[in-house]
């Protein structure tokens, strides 16, 4: 599989590589990640120590 093989990125529309692709898909990860957390400390829980790569 080539990271660099351009396809058609259906929200977008327009060519893209998968590298690209794989990095918004990483993006959209850590923003709902954030978002739990936020949730998670607005009821007054304390989120779980990240623990990345």
């Amino acid at each position: 599989m080539d990271a660099k093989a351009e396809v058609n990125f259906f929200i977008s529309n327009v060519p893209m590589n998968k590298k690209n692709i794989f990095q918004l898909l990483l993006d959209h990860i850590t923003h709902h990640r954030s978002q739990l957390v936020l949730n998670l400390r607005l009821c007054g829980i304390k989120p779980p120590r990240y623990i990345g790569w």
